[in-house]
């Protein structure tokens, strides 16, 4: 990236079959770490990737973002998968657990294809994008992220616990603030970041 964020890739594969380019799949446990102090965002953030899904979790995972999805108290932000397939977008403030989750195509997102993903919050409102679209927002009932979360939360792309789907990821992208939904539209449409 341009601000020295570059991931450094612990267990996953590069896959030449990304969206733009070449992906990363076949994620493991911690699969690309990221900088954890640079990533620290107690502010707006908007997290985004793009998707592509080649079978369905019998777990629940994070797909990107900073924390512990299953640890409240280390989460700040994430998006992340149920097994029913909703596509959560997640954040917290420590003491309050907010959560932004929506159902893609149905129930799951469909296979095979790239799906972009979008989460944004701004300290008033939070919303979830699915190509380039918003599908579901709310009001937060706090106005800044976690600034406690653990020192080694995790910060990374494609890490958890338990067996993962096959799918991958392209274009993993995290901002300190919250882009408008003209940003989103042109993000989805043309991959202008």
């Amino acid at each position: 990236s341009s601000y020295n964020n570059d991931g450094n890739v612990v267990n996953a594969t590069y896959n030449t079959s990304g969206r733009f380019g070449g992906g990363y799949s076949k994620f493991g446990a911690n699969g690309i770490r990221l900088p954890n102090s640079a990533l620290n965002i107690t502010g707006s953030v908007t997290v985004s990737l793009w998707l592509k899904l080649i079978n369905y979790s019998v777990n629940i995972f994070a797909l990107f973002g900073r924390g512990i999805t299953t640890q409240p108290t280390a989460l700040q932000y994430t998006l992340s998968m149920r097994t029913n397939g909703a596509i959560d977008f997640e954040v917290s403030n420590f003491t309050i657990y907010n959560v932004t989750s929506v159902s893609v195509a149905g129930a799951k997102p469909a296979l095979g294809v790239w799906t972009h993903i979008l989460g944004t919050y701004n300290g008033t409102w939070m919303g979830l994008y699915l190509n380039g679209t918003l599908v579901v927002s709310l009001v937060p009932s706090f106005t800044s992220l976690n600034p406690r979360a653990l020192t080694n939360a995790q910060v990374g792309i494609g890490h958890g616990a338990g067996t993962q789907p096959i799918y991958i990821i392209d274009e993993a992208m995290i901002w300190n603030r919250s882009l408008s939904a003209n940003e989103v539209t042109d993000l989805f449409n043309n991959q202008s970041y």
